[in-house]
């Protein structure tokens, strides 16, 4: 009776020095330890197939990405022409009427549009879309309304 008091004694005082150790709560400690008896991993890493898996799934993901962006790279608008009933058009540097004017283009010129902006707004009760654009070796940003696209 005596060994078995003194062997559960040692056994408690080696569980709290291994849980010292190991920097865990002892009970975390035996829970850690059963379920690696029962071959359950508190800490689930994929495997290297499943990473590589992964990996596939996200490269066809990029590659998909790259290729949209290699289609509205290669695409071309056109020209178009402005039609306002004003003399000028104002070129912005920003799809905003409050960012700053970069240049006054005349009523009537022709211009080459570079892309039309994802976002829809509504100006002076109609719907439409900024414009960034090029007119005499200058970049910029005009109301697309304001233009005719040529065919």
């Amino acid at each position: 009776m005596e060994y078995l008091l003194y062997g559960s004694f040692a056994l408690t005082i080696l569980w709290l020095l291994l849980s010292m150790v190991k920097q865990k709560d002892p009970i975390s400690l035996v829970k850690s330890g059963l379920a690696s008896l029962q071959g359950d991993t508190i800490n689930n890493y994929p495997s290297r197939e499943e990473y590589k898996s992964l990996m596939q799934d996200k490269d066809s993901e990029i590659e998909i990405l790259e290729s949209k962006i290699d289609e509205l790279e290669s695409s071309t608008f056109g020209i178009a022409i402005v039609s306002v009933d004003s003399p000028t058009l104002n070129m912005r540097s920003a799809p905003s009427l409050t960012s700053s004017i970069v240049f006054k283009i005349p009523n009537g010129a022709a211009v080459e549009i570079q892309y039309y902006d994802t976002e829809k707004f509504m100006l002076n009760g109609k719907q439409g879309q900024w414009c960034k654009i090029r007119y005499a070796d200058l970049e910029g940003w005009v109301w697309g309304n304001f233009l005719v696209e040529k065919e």
